[in-house]
């Protein structure tokens, strides 16, 4: 019983230290969608470090607004760690959903023009049959 309770312990502490990074990353439902990929909190906080130190997060023109970029950079880069602690821990899960929801791979289907262009049509000789197989020719009768 001990060893049930210190593994949930370790395992809500684990979580719990996880970063904003990681949790983004399993929020998101879809790989296609930026979410539940491996090691995708890391990827979330490295971008949300180039994107606020680039300008993007907020449009700022004095150094007295730019206090707010600083502050979101500065977050994201503390972030970082523990982002990377939690998607070492959720690395499995996140690479096992990966594979499971890939698309599966199809061969494009291409149409070819055809080797041989078409041939006129031919008319057929018409066939007799023999005269053997012919009818006989009927031969109108007078009725009495």
């Amino acid at each position: 019983m001990n060893v049930r309770v210190t593994t949930g312990v370790l395992v809500l502490a684990c979580l719990a230290s996880a970063g904003c990074g990681t949790v983004a990353n399993l929020a998101h439902c879809r790989p296609e969608e930026g979410g539940r990929i491996p090691f995708g909190g890391v990827k979330h906080d490295l971008a949300c470090i180039q994107k606020s130190s680039s300008g993007e997060a907020g449009k700022q023109d004095t150094a007295r607004d730019n206090y707010p970029r600083t502050a979101l950079t500065m977050l994201c880069a503390v972030d970082l760690p523990f982002s990377f602690v939690g998607d070492v821990i959720t690395w499995p899960y996140t690479a096992s959903f990966t594979y499971v929801n890939q698309p599966a791979p199809f061969t494009p289907i291409q149409i070819l023009p055809p080797l041989l262009p078409a041939a006129a049509p031919v008319e057929a000789p018409p066939v007799e049959a023999p005269p053997e197989m012919r009818p006989l020719p009927v031969q109108p009768q007078k009725l009495p």
